[in-house]
């Protein structure tokens, strides 16, 4: 399924530029930057050698980590980037910018949050059980620090949702990775897996969608989490995965269908194909977008993952609009779409990218 695109009919400022004249001051030597010609995970110019002292780097590691001290105090961010192709550098003074995150409980949405935090972000996540978070080590410092914040509530309430959204600060990106648990599932010999809430996708990006569509400014970017092998694009799966896909899937990929049905009529820039059925009305009834601006999203990235493991983040993966891959881990496309898919970042803005091993 590869979506259509059309002549934005505007351009939105990249919410890192504004702050293009300041200054950005690291503490050195600890520096460690994101990288966009590199997708192999950020590295940092200390190692547990360094103890914290520049005295305790070899000649190399002390070259680099001097020369880039000057290099990010006296040159304006901006520049830094345009010369050096850096998008951020962690531990900056600057203000962080601001995430929304649903589905961050478990999965993709969890690794996405834990990667934006640890690279300076603040983030807010919707969930009904606070406690799982509040209590997992990854998270801890950032709730400490203030920059983690978790409410309680449902993505399917649109006050709570509406909710994440009022007061003065600055929305700049928004995640949502909702999908269904297969442990809750059931399964059938002739549908394949059946999962208690089976639009579940489908219901929870209408109601984002809804709150979106209100908000008193520019809608900011949203990247929603979907899968390889809907529609026409099943024929783009290894042959091995295909009767996995098509059979025992097949009840959560048409959820996934109309997740990316409703995000794409709410888009500016992208269109559903023409050969392609929309979704099937017991996950999108007929009608149910009219409720629905549509042509409002400014920007817009469809995260579509290969077959999802629990492996741990490797930071070398390959995407495409068009791939074929056996499969990716949660943990990868979390880094993905906190290095790959941040308003610093334009190579997937408005595309449905395929991410894999």
């Amino acid at each position: 399924m590869t979506a259509c695109l059309r002549p934005p009919s505007s351009t939105v400022a990249c919410p890192t530029e504004v702050a293009s004249q300041e200054h950005t001051r690291v503490k050195p030597p600890c520096l460690s930057f994101s990288t966009p010609t590199l997708s192999a995970g950020n590295k940092t110019a200390c190692d547990s050698s360094a103890s914290g002292s520049p005295f305790n780097l070899r000649p190399r590691q002390l070259i680099h980590s001097s020369a880039t001290v000057f290099v990010t105090i006296f040159v304006p961010s901006s520049a830094f980037r345009s010369v050096f192709g850096v998008d951020e550098v962690r531990g900056c003074s600057c203000p962080a910018m601001h995430a929304i995150v649903f589905g961050a409980s478990r999965g993709c949405g969890y690794h996405a949050a834990v990667e934006l935090l640890s690279s300076g972000w603040t983030c807010t996540l919707l969930l009904r059980r606070p406690g799982i978070i509040s209590c997992d080590p990854a998270f801890s410092t950032y709730i400490t620090e203030g920059r983690a914040r978790l409410v309680k509530g449902d993505a399917f309430t649109v006050g709570d949702v509406r909710g994440l959204f009022q007061g003065d600060e600055k929305v700049d990106l928004v995640i949502s990775s909702i999908g269904g648990n297969p442990s809750e599932g059931k399964f059938s010999l002739r549908k394949g897996l059946q999962l208690p809430n089976p639009d579940i996708t489908t219901r929870a990006s209408l109601v984002l969608l809804s709150v979106l569509e209100s908000l008193p400014y520019a809608a900011p970017r949203l990247i929603v989490v979907s899968s390889t092998g809907l529609g026409k694009s099943h024929s783009e799966l290894p042959l091995l995965l295909q009767p996995l896909y098509g059979w025992i899937l097949a009840g959560p990929h048409e959820d996934k269908v109309g997740l990316e049905y409703s995000v794409i009529y709410a888009s500016r820039s992208m269109i559903w194909p023409a050969d392609e059925p929309p979704p099937k009305p017991e996950i999108l009834p007929a009608g149910t977008l009219n409720s629905i601006k549509p042509n409002f999203l400014p920007e817009l990235i469809i995260v579509r993952p290969a077959l999802l493991t629990d492996g741990k983040a490797t930071g070398t993966y390959r995407t495409d609009e068009h791939l074929t891959a056996y499969t990716i881990s949660r943990a990868d496309i979390g880094r993905f779409i906190a290095t790959q898919c941040v308003p610093s970042r334009e190579e997937w803005v408005n595309k449905a990218v395929a991410v894999g091993y």
